[in-house]
């Protein structure tokens, strides 16, 4: 399993523009030495099968932290096109590791994945880099 980080922490009111930029083919990504204090860190994992490739987004806690999470995915190209959004409220004790959302897809593709942070004000957004 390959963990790929890509990060951007906003607070909240600003990840709607952000999403927007991103998605207009812009790249904005954090230095590590500004995400070294968040309690929380995520990625996007991506797991070769005999099938094509599963897609996780993956937090992990240097503190007990809650609060809610999106992953979204698209996938185009490989007989077609999806679009994956799920959501829902999340809690990791100090020290563990979550797995936050889950997309498979068989076949060639390009696949976009996010993972889409909140907790205390804050907003932490991990994607899968363009090169895979």
């Amino acid at each position: 399993m390959t963990i790929h980080i890509r990060k951007l922490i906003l607070p909240a009111a600003a990840l709607s523009i952000a999403v927007f930029g991103l998605a207009a083919g812009t790249s904005a990504s954090s230095s590590d030495d500004k995400t070294t204090d968040l309690p929380i860190t995520c990625g996007v994992s991506v797991t070769k099968t005999g099938y094509g490739n599963t897609y996780q987004g993956v937090v992990h806690a240097s503190e007990a932290v809650s609060g809610s999470y999106e992953f979204r995915v698209i996938k185009t190209g490989g007989g077609g096109s999806a679009t994956i959004n799920q959501s829902g409220e999340f809690s990791i004790a100090a020290g563990d590791e979550a797995t936050l959302g889950q997309a498979s897809f068989g076949g060639p593709a390009t696949v976009d994945a996010q993972l889409i942070l909140h907790w205390n004000g804050m907003t932490l957004l991990c994607k899968t880099p363009s090169d895979i």
